[in-house]
């Protein structure tokens, strides 16, 4: 009985096991390979250098300022952007206790997320451009113009500019799954918690762990 089960599911998989094999697994082991040599993509020959080349990026300063940068990323990201899309999700769904106009705070949280990146890098680009940009603009006529800069190319500051634009174009997706699942808990326990005296906070903290 089991192996007429494989002998059926085995033919439906191995298209799918091929396709992954030579559109993912082949390129990982060329590109594995060829970090191993000092070809440089223009003539045929690739010799053999072995771990050379990772010796020499691993005593290179820019890749250990680069790995830092994307582990500060690694950890900011999804705390940030996992943080504020529980807070909304909290907001649109706690009952009567919901802020009003939840319906359309949703949409408008969750359309950064049906953005392309392309038109995002865009739109953002002209809220960092630094003469004519939004934010330079809003930092001067509320008289921080000393505070704007170019916020693209300042060391201190590109890091964080780009990790506000992914975490301000990922709340979305986030809120909506915390928003599901949420939504599943009665509305009686919020108006409950309501009538004993509960905070917002007390709520948001104590029914669903229940």
């Amino acid at each position: 009985m089991h192996y007429q089960k494989y002998r059926l599911i085995i033919p439906f998989l191995l298209p799918a096991i091929l396709l992954y094999g030579v559109f993912v697994v082949w390129p990982y082991a060329q590109a594995i390979y060829i970090s191993l040599t000092s070809w440089r993509g223009v003539s045929g020959n690739k010799p053999f250098v072995g771990l050379e080349n990772y010796q020499r990026l691993w005593e290179d300063e820019r890749f250990h300022e680069a790995l830092t940068r994307n582990g500060q990323l690694l950890v900011v990201l999804p705390l940030v952007t996992i943080a504020i899309a529980l807070t909304f999700g909290a907001l649109f769904t706690q009952g009567s206790q919901q802020i009003r106009g939840a319906g359309f705070y949703r949409i408008v949280f969750f359309f950064p997320q049906i953005i392309p990146a392309v038109i995002v890098g865009i739109l953002w680009s002209y809220v960092y451009t630094p003469n004519i940009g939004l934010l330079n603009g809003i930092l001067r006529a509320v008289g921080l113009g000393d505070v704007s800069t170019s916020w693209l190319t300042d060391p201190s500051t590109v890091l964080w500019a780009i990790a506000a634009v992914a975490i301000w174009s990922s709340v979305g997706f986030y809120m909506v799954i915390f928003l599901a699942s949420m939504q599943s808990i009665p509305t009686s326990f919020y108006e409950a918690a309501i009538l004993d005296g509960a905070t917002r906070w007390t709520s948001f903290k104590d029914i669903p762990s229940h």
